[in-house]
């Protein structure tokens, strides 16, 4: 569950969503399909999670019902994973980043920010996500 707040994407409200992970045969891609309900409405999306050996970074593929296709590459640094990349959706377009912190072995807090004109980061969701094994 988390926390929008009010930015070029959207007004501020709750969020609430779910994820669904499996990795595909052979262990090499990860495939995650979601739901989420928030303050732009439903929404469905599906993202493909690997490795790309020859830039030697971690890479996600996302897109969403809402006409959203993102890139993002991300490095993992103790307990935290870092995702950038660059948000387009019609005529918006910002950089990106997207902070995960694992808080316990079944939960992690996480945080999606845009980068200012300034260069400055802003926080435009936060909140706190719990893992359950699959049935």
């Amino acid at each position: 569950m988390g926390h929008a707040k009010a930015s070029q994407f959207g007004p501020a409200g709750k969020v609430i969503g779910t994820e669904h992970a499996e990795w595909l045969p052979g262990g090499f891609f990860l495939v995650s399909r979601t739901t989420e309900k928030g303050v732009m409405g439903n929404s469905q999306g599906l993202s493909v999670t690997g490795y790309n050996a020859e830039e030697k970074v971690d890479t996600l593929h996302s897109f969403n019902s809402l006409g959203v296709a993102q890139t993002l590459k991300g490095a993992v640094e103790g307990d935290t994973w870092t995702w950038a990349g660059e948000y387009k959706a019609g005529a918006i377009s910002a950089k990106t980043r997207f902070i995960a912190r694992e808080t316990s072995p079944t939960s992690y807090d996480f945080k999606a920010q845009i980068q200012t004109s300034s260069g400055a980061w802003s926080t435009i969701l936060e909140g706190k996500a719990t893992k359950r094994p699959a049935p």
